[in-house]
Parts: C-alpha cells; sequence; structure tokens
C-alpha cells in the first residue's frame, strides 16, 4: 500500500511554504493547527527512523500516520498555489496536481 503521487508533490511542494506562510502565526489557531497537524504526521516517523524499534508488522505500527499526510499535503497545495502570483506557475502546479491525480485514479 502506498500514497498516491499527488500527496508527495502536495507535500514537496508545500512544506517550506506552510513553514513561511504560518510562521509569524503560531500562536494563532491556524497556525497551532497546522503545527499540530504538522507534529501528528512526521513525529511517528522520525521516531521510528531515529530509534529504529524491531517492528514486526511495519504497516500496522504505522497506520495512523497516515491519515494525516494527506489532509497536510492538500492544505500545501492550497498554499502553495495561493502563495504563487505568476499567472503561468499557477497553471504548471494546477496540470501537475491534475495529471498526478489522473496517475492515482488510472
Amino acid at each position: 500500500m502506498t500514497l498516491p503521487e499527488h500527496t508527495f508533490l502536495g507535500l514537496a511542494a508545500g512544506i517550506v511554504v506552510i513553514l513561511l506562510l504560518y510562521r509569524k502565526q503560531w500562536r494563532t489557531v491556524p497556525g497551532l493547527q497546522i503545527g499540530l497537524l504538522v507534529f501528528c504526521s512526521l513525529f511517528p516517523i522520525l521516531f521510528i527512523v531515529a530509534r529504529k524499534p524491531p517492528l514486526y508488522d511495519e504497516m500496522r505500527h504505522l497506520l495512523f500516520a497516515v491519515p494525516p499526510l494527506p489532509v497536510l499535503a492538500g492544505i500545501a497545495t492550497v498554499s502553495t498555489f495561493r502563495w504563487l502570483t505568476n499567472r503561468a506557475a499557477r497553471l504548471t502546479l494546477a496540470g501537475v496536481s491534475v495529471c498526478c491525480v489522473g496517475l492515482a485514479m488510472a
């Protein structure tokens, strides 16, 4: 079981944008919600990588870490789209996103 390509695209393109946009708003409700979402999605994975505990069934041990990733990817993609001011860059991001969703549907 793997995540679709548009999830990885959203995570790659938007993590930096989310951190830049919400950097000044960490003490507001939306900033805290984004921070909690980032923590919930990254902490379990980073903990497993850092501590290297014995995992007998990797999917079952990390299944709870999967649902926040698409949510974070969606927020990141929308934040990146809003952050871009150039029309060509927006159309490129929209086109790549549609292609990735099409690949997941095929």
